[in-house]
């Protein structure tokens, strides 16, 4: 399955809301230029995004870009993981962007977030 940068550019939840208002109201265009206000999303990946957004799938972090690019794009990720133990970053950099069209600081975000050591889950109330 291909993952693209519609689904793997963060945009903050902000932002997210602002897009799903004015795409309710008739206003489409406004809609996919609030999704890319303050993120890396590129511009041909915009419709693609509003389509994740209406199914509630676009996602607000880079750690659940991680998520999503682990779960629907698994040979990548370990190929990305396989370069970053061998310390090829910039490979791994390269490889993902052109994998996946994604722009050079979501690039760079997701990448430094494969490198971070997992985070203990929170304790269970």
């Amino acid at each position: 399955m291909s993952i693209t940068a519609a689904a793997l550019t963060p945009v903050p939840a902000a932002e997210q809301d602002e897009a799903l208002y004015l795409y309710t109201v008739g206003e489409k265009t406004k809609a996919l230029k609030a999704l890319r206000k303050d993120s890396d999303l590129p511009l041909a990946y915009a419709p693609a995004a509003l389509e994740l957004l209406l199914a509630g799938a676009l996602p607000k972090t880079v750690e659940e870009a991680g998520r999503i690019l682990s779960g629907r794009a698994p040979a990548l990720h370990e190929a990305l993981i396989t370069k970053l133990r061998s310390g090829e970053r910039l490979d791994a950099l390269r490889i993902l962007r052109k994998a996946t069209g994604v722009g050079i600081v979501t690039a760079k975000r997701l990448i430094e977030h494969l490198l971070a050591p997992p985070q203990p889950s929170p304790p269970s109330q």
